[in-house]
C-alpha cells in the first residue's frame, strides 16, 4: 500500500532513536509546573483574605472619578406653602375643561412648528403642512385611578378651509360624525378625531374602554371653548350650507379630485348622512380657465359615464354599471355639481338651488 509523502524532514516520533536532551528537559519543567499549581491550589481552599491580594478602598477612591447613575426628573416648581397639587400647570392653549380631578397633566407641555413637525409626525408631516400648518400642541393626560394616559395633539391649521382640509383626509364612509356646538368629530376605538375653527385634533388613549372614550368625548367637547369663534366666511362654504348641507358634513379635497391630478381645491357637501350624493363646488382663480377645467373633467368623466344631457354650461352623465348620476354646470367663477345621485327627478331641482345661491353670494 503506498503512502503519500510527508512534507517533514523530520522521522515520525514513535520511529526517532534519540530524543534531544532539551526537550526533556522543557517536558520535565512543564510537568512540575503542572504539578505544583495543583498541589497550590489544593493546600491554598478557601485560605483567601481579600485584604493581602486586593487594592484598598481607600486607594480605589482616590484614583476614581464619582460618576452619578441617575439623575432625578425636575419637579415643577410649586410656591411655597402650597401643595403640588394646587400648582399651575402650562396647558398652553389647551382649556382648563379638559382636566378634572381623576386627569390630569402627565408631562409638559411640547409645542411644535412647522421647522421640527416631522419630529413628532415624521410620515404625516407634508400632508400637514400642504393644508396651512402654523403649529401643534401635544399634552399627555393620566388617570389617577387607574394610570391609563391620553394623549392629544392640537394642530393651528390657520384657517378653516386648512382644519377642514386635513379633517377630510381623516374621515371615511364608515365614520359617524357628531357635531356638539362648533366641534366636529367622530370617535375611534380609544379616542376621537376632530375640528373646531382653525383647530384640528387627535386623541388617542392608551387602552380601548369606556373611560377613555368617554373621557376622549368630554375633551372633544372642550374644546368648543379654544379661542374665539371664527365666522366661517368662505364662500364655497356658504354656497353648500345653502343647500341644506349639514356644517359637519362639508369637506374639503385639495388634489386627485374624481380621481384627476388637475382637479384640486374641491369642497364636497354629503347632502344626507345615510345618502352617498355629495354637491361639489370649486372656484377658479382666473375665470377664463373655467371652461378648459370644465371641458377636461368631462373629457376625463366619459371614459366611465355616459353623456345623457350636455349643454355648454352643463352636462349630465350617467354611470351604468353603479346606475347613478353625475351633473356638473359652471357659473362665472364656479365649477360645481352633484356626484353619486340616483333619482334623476332630483337633478334640475338642486341645479336650480346651486344657481340660486351662486346670485345670492
Amino acid at each position: 500500500m503506498t503512502q503519500d509523502p510527508v512534507f517533514n524532514p523530520k522521522k515520525r516520533k514513535v520511529l526517532r532513536k534519540y530524543i534531544p536532551l532539551t526537550e526533556n528537559i522543557s517536558a520535565f519543567l512543564l510537568l512540575c509546573g503542572l504539578v505544583g499549581i495543583v498541589l497550590w491550589v489544593a493546600v491554598q481552599r478557601n485560605n483567601y483574605n481579600p485584604g493581602e491580594r486586593d487594592v484598598s478602598i481607600e486607594q480605589l477612591s482616590q484614583n476614581s472619578n464619582p460618576e452619578k447613575l441617575y439623575n432625578l426628573p425636575l419637579k415643577p416648581w410649586v410656591e411655597p406653602g402650597t401643595s403640588p397639587e394646587s400648582a399651575t400647570q402650562d396647558l398652553g392653549v389647551f382649556p382648563k375643561a379638559i382636566l378634572d380631578e381623576d386627569w390630569q397633566v402627565s408631562s409638559r407641555l411640547k409645542q411644535f412648528g412647522p421647522e421640527n413637525l416631522f419630529e413628532k409626525i415624521d410620515g404625516e408631516a407634508e400632508k400637514f403642512l400642504r393644508h396651512g400648518f402654523k403649529s401643534l400642541s401635544y399634552l399627555v393626560l393620566k388617570s389617577k385611578g387607574d394610570g391609563s394616559e391620553l394623549s392629544i395633539e392640537l394642530y393651528d391649521q390657520g384657517d378653516v378651509k386648512g382644519s377642514i382640509g386635513i379633517f377630510s383626509d381623516h374621515v371615511s364612509n364608515d365614520k359617524t360624525l357628531e357635531q356638539q356646538g362648533p366641534v366636529t368629530f367622530f370617535k375611534t376605538s380609544a379616542g376621537a378625531i376632530g375640528r373646531k375653527g382653525k383647530y384640528f385634533f387627535r386623541i388617542a388613549g392608551s387602552q380601548e374602554n369606556e373611560k377613555i372614550r368617554k373621557k376622549s368625548e368630554q375633551v372633544a367637547i372642550a374644546f368648543s371653548q379654544l379661542g374665539e369663534s371664527e365666522p366661517d366666511t368662505l364662500e364655497e362654504s356658504r354656497i353648500l350650507r345653502g343647500l341644506g348641507v349639514s356644517p359637519e358634513l362639508i369637506t374639503y379635497q385639495s388634489k386627485n379630485v374624481f380621481q384627476f391630478d388637475f382637479a384640486k381645491d374641491f369642497w364636497f357637501g354629503q347632502l344626507h348622512p345615510e345618502n352617498p350624493a355629495r354637491a361639489f363646488v370649486h372656484r377658479v382663480t382666473a375665470e377664463e380657465d373655467v371652461e378648459k377645467l370644465f371641458v377636461e373633467i368631462v373629457k376625463e368623466q366619459s371614459y366611465d359615464y355616459e353623456i345623457v344631457a350636455e349643454t355648454d354650461a352643463r352636462v349630465v352623465m350617467f354611470h351604468h354599471f353603479l346606475k347613478n348620476y353625475f351633473v356638473m354646470g359652471r357659473q362665472g367663477p364656479f365649477i360645481f355639481g352633484i356626484e353619486n345621485l340616483d333619482d334623476k327627478n332630483q337633478i334640475e331641482p338642486m341645479m336650480e338651488r346651486f344657481l340660486k345661491e351662486l346670485q345670492s353670494g
